[in-house]
């Protein structure tokens, strides 16, 4: 049984989120699914969710808090054998979500930590996203943007030796600079500071009428260097392991404990391919224009 967990949180983004979750209900695995949703406001739009999943035969639970790290703790409680942790601004289609669910067992293999789509702007899932969902006129056009993105500092960390002019995509030479910064941050790419990647990469996406298509899944298995944790699937005890070790805490939430689990246990994670899975947008994007998130998450709202 795998819990989906949502951390629905702004109310802006309940027109999305409420889209995001359409596609879940109409999966063909609903009995093997447990979704709960730890919401901040809206009770009485949380309670009209819930009565609609449990029509349609899928077991829906709801609670409120407004703290983040206390909706994921209880998320680790539940009794389900996997978990799926899943940001509000995430969505993906049914047929993707049937094809994670019936291979959940992947992450049976204890070298396999996480279980994830090709999350739109993810680190470091976003070049894979471009290579698997763009024709090469638009991969050209990503990558230049890329190119002319500037590493500036963020999060009080220097990632300006972290040149993308020279590469062609995220390749080893990128990741191996990457390893070599000396700090517990390192979910940084041009997707993660850029406007325009992000209004592109949206444009792209709106433009194609394919996202909700179903396509042909595979999975590949891989170790990368750190990950961006908007949407992913684990196990459950592996999830309240790190969640619960206070060692590995460096900040107040769970991205730099799963990173540090992962790199200390060297662990894989598995990847779907063709599995398109969109994030809208980081609040790093155009840090000094605070409009620019806002107007990426519009242009999801009015042309998905």
């Amino acid at each position: 049984m795998l819990q989906i967990n949502v951390l629905a949180h702004y109310t802006h983004r309940l027109n999305f989120l409420t889209r995001s979750l359409y596609e879940l209900k109409k999966i063909k695995n609903k009995d093997k699914v447990k979704l709960v949703i730890g919401y901040t406001t809206d009770a009485a739009h949380w309670a009209k969710i819930k009565k609609e999943f449990n029509d349609v035969g899928i077991i829906c639970e709801i609670f409120q808090d407004g703290n983040y790290m206390n909706k994921i703790r209880r998320f680790i409680t539940s009794e389900c054998e996997y978990s799926c942790s899943m940001d509000e601004d995430i969505i993906l289609n049914q047929y993707l979500w049937d094809f994670m669910i019936e291979n959940i067992s992947v992450l049976d293999n204890d070298k396999n930590l996480i279980l994830i789509p090709l999350i739109s702007n993810g680190i470091p899932t976003t070049e894979k996203f471009i290579e698997d969902f763009c024709n090469n006129e638009q991969k050209e056009e990503m990558h230049n943007i890329f190119r002319n993105t500037n590493m500036r500092y963020e999060y009080m960390v220097g990632y300006t030796n972290l040149d993308y002019s020279f590469l062609d995509n995220w390749d080893e030479t990128f990741i191996s600079k990457l390893n070599q910064i000396d700090h517990h941050y390192r979910g940084i790419h041009p997707i993660r500071m850029s406007y325009e990647a992000n209004i592109k990469i949206a444009q792209i996406i709106c433009g194609s009428k394919t996202f909700f298509d179903k396509k042909d899944y595979t999975i590949e298995i891989e170790k990368i260097p750190y990950f961006c944790n908007s949407f992913y699937m684990i196990k459950t005890k592996t999830w309240a392991s790190f969640i619960n070790d206070k060692t590995l805490y460096r900040d107040p939430f769970d991205e730099v404990p799963l990173n540090l689990y992962m790199r200390k246990r060297d662990s894989n994670v598995a990847i779907v391919r063709n599995g398109f899975c969109i994030h809208m947008c980081y609040n790093t994007v155009n840090v000094y224009d605070k409009s620019s998130q806002k107007k990426v998450e519009n242009y999801y709202y009015k042309n998905l």
